[in-house]
């Protein structure tokens, strides 16, 4: 029982440092950035990303607190345009280093959605963390990042130019530690937990490759059509 305990620590350890990685690389980014541009026109808007990603952590620390009482995930109704912005804005830096082109199109008649918008805009991290990885030693790095309502579900398709997966690793890059990454540059945990995060929500999730780049398709199922409102990504109604 203890090595079993201590077993599902060490797991849950390994996802709280993964997941508490991309908000604070954000924070310590949009911080420089906002040191740099200290009289700038964009500074007001920088400083809320940087209080999105604040709260960010404070919500992945409250859900991961305690082994035996996990809080339930907080229910909402919200749109997602927003989210998909602020998880594009929050990485534009760390592509901008890289010279890396984040192309985003969005349909203006997207789905809202129910559930926790946290959680989708940490998918929506993964993802372009995985797809900035995967171009970083490529030529004119590209990604895609395309958001559409299908059949009263969002789709997003996350298309990058990068190095793709074998096709022996493809049904296992779900699969806890699985990494195809350099060590030292990933945990093997960003597919796995965007899937939980995206199952949980109702959707689905999966990736095409033919060694020329990497798709991933992700779909989210809409919310009721009569819910009274909506929360955008200040939380606002």
């Amino acid at each position: 029982m203890e090595a079993g305990r201590l077993a599902e620590l060490g797991l849950l350890a390994a996802s709280l440092v993964h997941e508490l990685k991309q908000p604070l690389f954000a924070v310590k980014a949009i911080l420089q950035l906002a040191e740099a541009e200290a009289n700038g026109a964009g500074l007001h808007s920088r400083l809320n990303i940087l209080m999105e990603q604040v709260k960010n952590m404070e919500g992945i620390i409250h859900a991961y607190d305690g082994m035996a009482q996990r809080p339930r995930d907080s229910a909402e109704t919200y749109h997602p345009i927003t989210y998909i912005q602020t998880a594009c804005s929050t990485l534009a830096h760390r592509a901008g280093r890289m010279g890396t082109t984040i192309e985003l199109h969005v349909d203006p008649d997207l789905p809202v959605l129910n559930g926790s918008s946290l959680a989708f805009q940490q998918v929506l991290i993964n993802l372009l963390q995985n797809a900035l990885d995967a171009t970083s030693n490529g030529s004119n790095p590209r990604i895609v990042l395309i958001a559409r309502s299908v059949d009263g579900y969002l789709e997003i398709s996350l298309n990058d130019n990068g190095s793709g997966v074998l096709p022996r690793d493809r049904e296992r890059v779900f699969e806890p530690f699985f990494t195809t990454k350099p060590p030292g540059r990933g945990t093997g945990l960003g597919l796995a937990i965007a899937r939980e995060l995206v199952n949980k929500a109702g959707g689905s999730i999966e990736i095409a490759s033919e060694g020329n780049g990497t798709q991933v398709l992700v779909r989210y199922p809409g919310a009721v059509q009569d819910t009274p409102g909506y929360l955008d990504a200040t939380g606002n109604t």
